[in-house]
């Protein structure tokens, strides 16, 4: 698990999987870099809605349109051209796909 500041904190890892990234309070930033997610997503334990940013960098996504979305059980996944980028925990798909604040680099 990653270590959490009060504030506006800033997630950025190159790798995925076993990273259980809790954002806390105030907006945070959670960035889902290509190129190494195969079979290891990002998960997110308290995405915000309407107050985290989501940033997709490394891939060829430029918006949402470009993104899959599912539900497994109460976690949204979105994926990429077959690959699991990130689970966000107790999360909505609709909401995430509809609310998420997303940025595409």
């Amino acid at each position: 698990m990653l270590a959490v500041e009060e504030g506006e904190d800033i997630f950025l890892t190159k790798t995925g999987g076993e990273n259980g990234i809790p954002g806390g309070v105030d907006a945070d930033q959670f960035w889902i870099v290509m190129p190494d997610f195969s079979n290891n997503p990002q998960t997110i334990e308290d995405l915000e809605l309407d107050i985290d940013e989501i940033v997709i960098a490394e891939i060829h996504a430029s918006s949402t349109t470009d993104l899959n979305f599912s539900q497994n059980g109460n976690d949204a996944i979105i994926s990429f051209s077959a690959t699991d980028l990130a689970v966000f925990l107790a999360t909505d798909v609709n909401q995430l796909e509809n609310n998420g604040i997303f940025r595409f680099i």
